[in-house]
């Protein structure tokens, strides 16, 4: 099978799929509140940390699997399954409490809503990880891209007619039931998929160690919202939250290549005895090429950007950007770690660097008091930077990739950034200077970075021109 067909595949259907979640985003900042959002993403927070004990990292080990078959399949959905209802029903008991310590009926209200998921997402991760384990990159494409058309215009139409904080939950109840269905009919493995109530030793043996990694996790990313949720207030965390959003971009870019396709190959190369460190190496290069720059580009374009894509009423989470940007950049030359301590056959061990972030970051948080949304970010950062040691540590102990392979891997990234991001500055203060409208100069911007990235890029035969020109016509891809 085709893994660099796959990759790009992957990548560019995961890009559309942004741009896709970009514009409902847009119009969605227009037709929406921050105090609407940020209830959305209070309530997101409790069914994202029950989520936890409902997936049981099913679709991990099936991935990371040596051999798989329809009752492997059939077991993990009976497990989930069977999971997702209980806990479908605890949260709507806890839903009530959960929103009167807030404060925010409105919390309650799309928890009932995102309840119903519970009974779609086993089905969303067994058949996802059937097409993944196998690389059907188009399938998955397609399927990816459906549902984030749904989902926009679900979205979009409900907020119109005043859902309000509803919105978001009908859209992406409406995004999980568009991909069960076209899941159903493209997926192979659905034609002889039926819940299993034996067999579930396997995936919880795997899954003990991946639900602590996915609770950790998830606990680190709501700290966050829970703590400016009591602190400050639903207007702060949507404030907050879209900072957050415009860098997760790139996550969102980036993550469903890593997932769908890092954690196959990886656990390949495990299985046929083959160092991981060289292929943690060339991942971490090419995704630095080019998530570094546009990182750096978002945080010194930040105000611009929100007040161009959403409008004044967002400009205050601006400075939040720089820092949300500093720790995403820390973080990327270690990416491909947590698929390659799964890919070994370790979850536990991925849990453990998620829980020195866990700790780092409330830790010093502990210290916040509201001294304003810019510290808040700027303590975020400095937690998530030094929780970075642990997993560079675990790299370099389990994997063979160390602080020097990450280094040289990231190297040329670092200056084709530096090269790009100073040529669209001075783009941008001379048009400005020169009386250019902030769209013209953005563009003026836009193609001297591009320009700068190019000629570094060249300068240095960086890996990612090579992997560019491979997807010109009748150029050869490498199969596994």
């Amino acid at each position: 099978m085709n893994i660099r067909r796959s990759v790009w595949v992957t990548l560019l259907a995961s890009n559309a799929g942004m741009a896709i979640g970009f514009v409902s985003s847009l119009v969605l900042a227009r037709l929406l509140t921050p105090a609407d959002i940020g209830a959305f993403s209070i309530a997101v927070v409790l069914v994202n940390l029950v989520a936890v004990f409902r997936d049981l990292g099913a679709q991990s080990y099936l991935v990371q699997k040596r051999s798989l078959d329809s009752a492997d399949l059939g077991a993990a959905l009976g497990l989930t399954l069977c999971t997702g209802g209980v806990l479908a029903l605890a949260l709507l008991a806890a839903s009530g409490p959960f929103a009167r310590w807030y404060g925010q009926a409105e919390i309650q209200q799309v928890l009932w809503v995102l309840c119903l998921s519970f009974l779609l997402v086993p089905y969303v991760n067994v058949l996802g990880a059937s097409l993944s384990r196998d690389l059907q990159a188009g399938r998955s494409a397609t399927i990816g891209l459906c549902g984030a058309i749904v989902h926009m215009g679900v979205g979009i139409g409900t907020a119109w007619a005043g859902a309000a904080h509803l919105a978001p939950a009908w859209a992406n109840l409406a995004n999980l039931l568009a991909t069960v269905l076209l899941s159903a009919w493209l997926a192979p493995a659905a034609r002889t998929l039926r819940p299993r109530l034996r067999g579930w030793g396997g995936p919880l043996r795997f899954g003990t160690g991946a639900t602590a990694e996915h609770l950790l996790q998830v606990a680190q990313q709501s700290v966050p919202d829970l703590v400016l949720g009591k602190t400050a207030g639903t207007h702060e965390v949507g404030l907050f939250s879209r900072a957050a959003g415009l860098v997760g971009l790139l996550q969102q870019a980036l993550q469903p290549t890593i997932q769908y396709t890092a954690g196959p190959v990886l656990a390949r190369s495990h299985h046929a005895d083959q160092p991981l460190g060289p292929l943690l190496a060339q991942g971490a290069c090419l995704v630095t090429a080019v998530a570094w720059p546009a990182l750096a580009l978002m945080a010194m374009f930040a105000e611009p950007l929100i007040g161009l894509l959403y409008g004044a009423t967002w400009l205050p989470a601006a400075p939040l950007v720089a820092w949300l940007a500093l720790s995403a950049a820390a973080r990327l030359p270690w990416a491909l770690v947590p698929k390659g301590l799964h890919g070994i056959g370790r979850p536990g061990l991925a849990a453990l660097a998620v829980g020195a972030t866990l700790a780092a970051r409330v830790g010093v948080l502990l210290a916040f008091s509201h001294g304003g949304l810019q510290q808040f970010a700027m303590l975020l950062a400095l937690a998530d930077l030094l929780a970075l040691g642990v997993t560079a540590w675990l790299a370099r102990q389990h994997l063979g990739y160390g602080l020097r392979q990450a280094g040289r891997a990231s190297a040329g990234s670092a200056a084709a950034a530096a090269a790009c991001t100073s040529l669209a500055a001075v783009a941008w203060w001379a048009a400005r200077a020169a009386g250019a409208p902030q769209p013209l100069a953005g563009a003026l911007a836009a193609a001297a970075a591009a320009g700068g990235w190019w000629a570094a890029a060249r300068a240095l035969s960086h890996p990612a021109l090579a992997e560019l020109q491979r997807l010109r016509p009748g150029a050869t891809s490498s199969r596994a």
